[in-house]
Protein backbone atom coordinates (compact mmCIF):
# COMPACT_ATOMS: atom_id res chain seq x y z
CA UNK A 1 0.00 0.00 0.00
CA UNK A 2 1.13 3.54 -0.73
CA UNK A 3 1.63 6.23 1.84
CA UNK A 4 -1.53 8.09 2.87
CA UNK A 5 -2.09 11.45 1.20
CA UNK A 6 -1.42 14.31 3.57
CA UNK A 7 -4.61 16.25 4.22
CA UNK A 8 -2.67 19.51 4.12
CA UNK A 9 -1.84 18.85 0.44
CA UNK A 10 -5.49 18.59 -0.61
CA UNK A 11 -6.86 21.48 -2.64
CA UNK A 12 -9.11 23.78 -0.61
CA UNK A 13 -11.92 23.58 -3.17
CA UNK A 14 -12.29 19.85 -2.44
CA UNK A 15 -12.75 20.37 1.27
CA UNK A 16 -14.73 23.40 2.43
CA UNK A 17 -13.79 22.61 6.03
CA UNK A 18 -10.14 22.87 5.05
CA UNK A 19 -10.72 26.37 3.68
CA UNK A 20 -12.68 27.34 6.80
CA UNK A 21 -9.96 25.95 9.05
CA UNK A 22 -7.19 27.85 7.24
CA UNK A 23 -9.21 31.04 7.54
CA UNK A 24 -9.68 30.44 11.28
CA UNK A 25 -5.96 29.75 11.82
CA UNK A 26 -4.89 32.85 9.90
CA UNK A 27 -7.47 34.95 11.75
CA UNK A 28 -5.73 34.07 15.03
CA UNK A 29 -2.08 33.64 14.04
CA UNK A 30 -1.63 36.88 12.10
CA UNK A 31 -2.61 39.19 15.02
CA UNK A 32 -0.48 37.12 17.39
CA UNK A 33 2.46 37.40 15.00
CA UNK A 34 2.03 41.19 14.78
CA UNK A 35 1.76 41.53 18.56
CA UNK A 36 4.89 39.43 19.10
CA UNK A 37 6.82 41.55 16.60
CA UNK A 38 5.63 44.70 18.35
CA UNK A 39 6.80 43.37 21.70
CA UNK A 40 10.06 42.01 20.31
CA UNK A 41 9.18 38.42 21.20
CA UNK A 42 10.36 35.52 19.05
CA UNK A 43 7.25 33.96 17.50
CA UNK A 44 7.52 30.98 15.17
CA UNK A 45 4.33 31.36 13.13
CA UNK A 46 5.10 28.43 10.84
CA UNK A 47 5.40 26.08 13.84
CA UNK A 48 2.08 27.37 15.18
CA UNK A 49 0.41 26.88 11.79
CA UNK A 50 1.80 23.35 11.60
CA UNK A 51 0.59 22.56 15.13
CA UNK A 52 -2.88 23.85 14.23
CA UNK A 53 -2.90 21.89 10.98
CA UNK A 54 -6.16 20.57 9.60
CA UNK A 55 -7.06 17.05 10.64
CA UNK A 56 -10.27 15.77 9.11
CA UNK A 57 -11.08 13.31 11.92
CA UNK A 58 -11.20 16.12 14.49
CA UNK A 59 -14.07 17.80 12.68
CA UNK A 60 -15.89 14.54 12.06
CA UNK A 61 -15.70 13.73 15.77
CA UNK A 62 -17.03 17.20 16.69
CA UNK A 63 -19.85 16.96 14.18
CA UNK A 64 -20.79 13.53 15.49
CA UNK A 65 -20.86 14.90 19.04
CA UNK A 66 -23.10 17.77 17.97
CA UNK A 67 -25.41 15.38 16.16
CA UNK A 68 -25.72 13.23 19.29
CA UNK A 69 -26.67 16.27 21.36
Amino acid sequence: MGAPVSETNLPAWRHPLLRLHHHWVEKHVVPAEKAAAELGIDFNASAIRKALGYQRWTYHRRLRGLAIL
